[in-house]
């Protein structure tokens, strides 16, 4: 069973319930309760918000990852305010390929308008492998139109790419 649908949470539970999952000490454990927060049906953006913004302080790459792409999968992050907390979020994550995973989930998004898709490209510049970069940014070309402020941002980003053999996969992705 889902753990969000097995721990519905009446909606003024929700903040009482985030302020006690920042209290805990373990990684995973505040993992799971983000998760079941993000999982409430009717979340509000601003409660949406906050959760982002609570899971930040996650110090396992992995576990915040799991919890950010969980949103990724189940929220509309298009608005600027979500992006930006997701954003924050992601930009903690130190493992590279992590950090590219759950930028790629943002990236398959349909609806992000070019703001939030420079600000995409540039929270990608903190990935520092460059087949992880490559794979990130393979996959918003293929999702996005690289053209205008994005193709500037694109093109800055992948300039980060030392290995000729990556850059000339994402060369190739964005003349598709």
């Amino acid at each position: 069973m889902d753990l969000a649908a097995r721990y519905a949470l009446e909606p003024r539970l929700r903040e009482p319930f985030l302020q006690a999952a920042a209290t805990l000490d373990s990684d995973h454990t505040a993992g799971r309760v983000y998760t079941v927060l993000l999982g409430q049906s009717g979340l509000r953006q601003d409660e949406l918000a906050a959760v982002l913004e609570a899971a930040s302080t996650i110090e396992s790459d992995h576990t915040l990852g799991d919890v950010l792409v969980h949103a990724a999968e189940g929220h509309d992050l298009s608005n600027a305010p979500l992006m930006d907390a997701f954003l924050r979020a992601a930009s903690t994550i130190d493992s590279d390929h992590t950090l590219s995973m759950t930028l790629i989930q943002i990236a398959r998004m349909d609806r992000i308008g070019d703001r939030e898709q420079v600000e995409l490209l540039r929270t990608a510049r903190g990935i520092g492998s460059d087949h992880s970069l490559a794979e990130f940014l393979v996959e918003f070309a293929d999702q996005h139109d690289v053209s205008g402020s994005v193709r500037a941002a694109f093109e800055e980003t992948m300039n980060q790419i030392g290995s000729s053999h990556s850059r000339d996969r994402v060369s190739a992705a964005i003349r598709r």
